[in-house]
């Protein structure tokens, strides 16, 4: 799966202000995480979505747009295009980050806008888009520090470093990975997605003691995702 470890590195809790940096005075957020509200559901099945979940999740979405509440909708719309990332259903999750963008951009939602550019930033690294990748994971991590919001700053660093990763940039490209990790630790909230770090550095580990490392990493994610079943 050394392939898929390079393209995919697939993609992000109840806690609404662990996004934040807990030592910053933040208003509550308006709505929950997608990640979170995804997370325990989901979890159950180790991140694979069946019909009847991305149901649902259609489902909230039409429920959501259907109110005319644009802060549910960006909730709702960002949980199904995470879902459709995670589904490796490209093209659809595309449409529906860009709409997300489109969202946050009328609305001033800045964590809408560091979750759909991080997420699309994933997206062209699940197709190999070198590119576009360091283009829009660049704006994610402009944004995610600015808001000080920490998961979406991981999510962009390891972006980032996959970037590098593909250049050649081994050394800075390990050093990315291993930053993102630390955006991502207990007790407030465990980034379910934390594979998008952890898959690279155990294809790059150039000693074991680096292999050892990331899979220490990996026992610590999955006794998180447990905390959500």
């Amino acid at each position: 799966h050394l392939e898929a470890a390079e393209h995919l590195d697939e993609p992000d809790g109840r806690q609404a202000d662990r996004h934040h940096d807990p030592g910053e005075q933040v208003e509550p957020q308006r709505a929950p995480s997608p990640e979170v509200e995804l997370a325990q559901p989901v979890g159950r099945e180790r991140y694979r979505f069946t019909p009847e979940m991305m149901g649902h999740v259609r489902a909230y979405l039409a429920g959501s747009e259907e109110a005319g509440d644009e802060a549910e909708v960006g909730v709702a719309r960002s949980g199904l295009a995470i879902a459709l990332v995670v589904s490796n259903e490209l093209e659809e999750a595309e449409m529906h980050l860009r709409l997300i963008l489109r969202l946050a951009e009328r609305t001033g939602d800045m964590m809408l806008r560091a979750r759909g550019l991080g997420y699309l930033a994933l997206l062209h690294r699940m197709r190999g888009q070198r590119e576009e990748a360091r283009s829009v994971g660049t704006q994610a991590l402009a944004v995610a520090e600015g808001g000080k919001m920490l998961d979406y700053t991981g999510l962009a660093r390891a972006n980032l470093a996959w970037v590098a990763w593909r250049e050649g940039r081994t050394a800075e490209a390990e050093q990315g990975f291993r930053a993102s990790l630390t955006y991502w630790q207990p007790p407030a909230y465990v980034f379910p997605f934390q594979w998008v770090a952890l898959l690279p550095l155990m294809v790059m580990a150039p000693e074991r003691s680096l292999l050892e490392e990331a899979v220490g990493h990996a026992g610590k994610h999955r006794h998180g995702d447990e905390r959500y079943g």
